[in-house]
Formats: structure tokens, C-alpha cells, sequence
């Protein structure tokens, strides 16, 4: 396993019951069943004030975003899924990406995120299952210099859409997720 492809996984959300944290789990033990190496980070661990440039000017880049930073700098690839908060990604999304991309000494700006491949996705309760989200993150990612992978996954109706264990009851859906995880490894490599 030393040469795998090392994948950081994580979802636009801190709640503990988040329905894209189950997501992101489900899609972690995927790509590690395609012997990827991944690494489940939660974004309640790395809380962080509103980006602000006077902030970061008087007190750089936080120390839990500092540490945000080293993981996805240490990763091939990343893995995230995100609500969708009235058609678009979480704010605590937009604001770990905002910090993440601040350069720090001599380092270039969005350097963590750059050339690096994403597979998106999204799950929500209601019947769109995130899909206006994507668009956005597809955006965001494409502005921080990430290389998106053709394809995403949508989960509606996501509160039934698992099993007591966290895995996806649709085989379908499981399919579509390994196909689009494939991809990501396989441009990773």
C-alpha cells in the first residue's frame, strides 16, 4: 500500500448526523476497497473564524487551518461532498477553502489544492439530492486550480438511501460511485 494513491475524503458539513459525512464514509471504504490509501477528515476538528483579510493580516492563517492545509497538501486527492445550502455549498465549505488557499512565506496561493484531482458529490433529504450544489463546487474547485473529474454523485432522498451500516442500499448508485472513484484514482496515479 505504499504506493497508493492517497485520497483525503471529507463533507461540507460539521454536524454530527450529516447525511454527507455518511456519504464520504461510504466513498472512503470504495476507494479503499480500489486500494487507495484514504484518510476521513471532518471539518468539526478544524474550526476557524470567518476568512477575513485584515484577520489574516494581523494573525496569519489559523493554526487549525494551518493543520487543514498539511493534510490536504499530504494527499494525492481529495473526495468531498457538500450539502446543498440553497443551491450552493456550505458556507463552512467556502470558508475552509478560503483560509486553505492563503499562501504562507513563500508559498504560492491555492498551492495546496493545484493540479490535484477531486470527485464530487452531494446527498440531501429532498428529491434534487445536492445537484444544485455541484455546480458550484465544480466553480470553486476549478477556481482553486483542482482538476474536477468528469461526473459526480447525487443522493435524494438520503435519509433512506443508506443502510443501518452506512452503506448505500442502491447497487446502482454504489456502481456509479466506484466508476467515478475509478477515475479519480486513476488520474491521480
Amino acid at each position: 500500500m505504499n504506493n497508493s494513491v492517497k485520497i483525503l475524503a471529507f463533507a461540507g458539513s460539521a454536524r454530527k448526523s450529516s447525511i454527507n459525512k455518511v456519504l464520504v464514509n461510504e466513498a472512503a471504504r470504495i476507494a479503499e476497497e480500489q486500494d487507495a490509501c484514504v484518510t476521513i477528515a471532518d471539518l468539526a476538528d478544524f474550526p476557524a473564524d470567518v476568512y477575513h483579510g485584515d484577520d489574516e493580516e494581523k494573525n496569519g492563517v489559523p493554526k487549525t487551518m494551518q493543520k487543514f492545509k498539511a493534510l490536504l497538501a499530504s494527499h494525492h486527492a481529495f473526495i468531498i461532498a457538500t450539502p446543498d445550502y440553497n443551491g450552493g455549498i456550505t458556507p463552512l465549505l467556502l470558508n475552509v477553502f478560503s483560509w486553505a488557499s492563503r499562501p504562507e512565506g513563500d508559498e504560492e496561493p491555492k498551492s495546496v489544492f493545484a493540479g490535484k484531482p477531486v470527485a464530487m458529490m452531494a446527498a440531501s433529504p429532498g428529491g434534487l439530492g445536492g445537484i444544485r450544489a455541484i455546480s458550484r463546487l465544480r466553480e470553486m474547485l476549478a477556481d482553486l486550480d483542482c482538476m474536477v473529474i468528469p461526473g459526480f454523485v447525487t443522493i435524494g432522498n438520503a435519509y433512506e438511501a443508506f443502510n443501518d451500516q452506512g452503506r448505500l442500499k442502491s447497487e446502482q448508485t454504489r456502481t456509479i460511485m466506484s466508476n467515478l472513484i475509478d477515475k479519480l484514482i486513476v488520474i491521480a496515479k
